[in-house]
């Protein structure tokens, strides 16, 4: 008996372990047929492969519109379209890629970065707001510095004159 339900055991996991990947769906079923059709239309499932000829008239609307799939598709038409290209030419040192590492390079150059200030040109203009804030400021200093010159030496002659006796 126990060899009998071991044997059952070992029977069921086995029938189990084959029908686990299994699943069955109808093959009309809606959603199905809409994914094969979407597959086929994303992968160009065949797209070398030239349509049937069926008698239509050529100005047929989707006679018309397979044709101009089929010529969109075609590997003459995908060729010409980088025709125009061709004997250009194309330098790696133009391309961008290459003038934005040159602009960094140019902006972390330590030889420009820590050049001595001596060696920088420098000119200020005359009449500019800075320069003459600056003048009128300097001015004003000087006056109120010969202004407090003399008002010291006269408070110190008057001190000197008293403080030492004759």
């Amino acid at each position: 008996m126990h060899v009998a339900k071991m044997q059952s055991d070992r029977e069921y996991k086995k029938a189990f372990e084959e029908s686990k990947t299994k699943y069955n769906l109808p093959k009309d079923m809606m959603d199905v047929t809409h994914a094969k059709n979407a597959q086929n239309v994303i992968s160009d499932l065949g797209y070398k492969q030239r349509f049937h000829h069926y008698t239509m008239p050529p100005d047929a609307v989707s006679f018309a519109l397979a044709r101009n799939r089929n010529d969109l598709l075609s590997d003459i038409l995908y060729k010409s379209d980088l025709e125009w290209i061709r004997g250009t030419g194309w330098f790696p040192g133009e391309s961008m890629e290459n003038e934005k590492c040159q602009r960094a390079k140019e902006i972390l150059n330590e030889r420009n970065y820590r050049q001595h200030p001596s060696t920088l040109k420098h000119s200020c203009p005359l009449d500019s707001m800075d320069m003459v804030l600056a003048k009128t400021n300097k001015q004003t200093m000087n006056e109120v510095g010969v202004f407090c010159e003399k008002l010291l030496s006269n408070i110190m002659s008057r001190f000197c004159r008293k403080s030492i006796p004759d």
